[in-house]
């Protein structure tokens, strides 16, 4: 089972081990279908973005049963500097 503390700790740009409290930012989280929404391609191409990334594209936080999911605004990132 994934650690979602440590997952969610990453996808705020918190370190993962500290004993002051880190300023929390909203995290966003999509999947497959939320990237192909806002990528305007086919969820099957989403999933390919997962497995087989173009250059700079960020990798998926973690891999759960139910698919891939990263953070919205990485996705947005990458799609605001293509």
């Amino acid at each position: 089972m994934p650690d979602f503390d440590a997952i969610l700790k990453r996808a705020r740009g918190e370190p993962e081990s500290t004993t002051a409290p880190a300023r929390r930012r909203p995290l966003a989280l999509v999947g497959v279908s939320e990237v192909a929404a806002m990528l305007g391609c086919s969820r099957q191409y989403a999933s390919k973005l997962a497995h087989e990334p173009p250059a700079g594209f960020p990798a998926p936080l973690e891999t759960l049963r139910s698919g891939p999911v990263w953070d919205r605004r990485r996705i947005e990132d990458w799609q605001n500097d293509r």
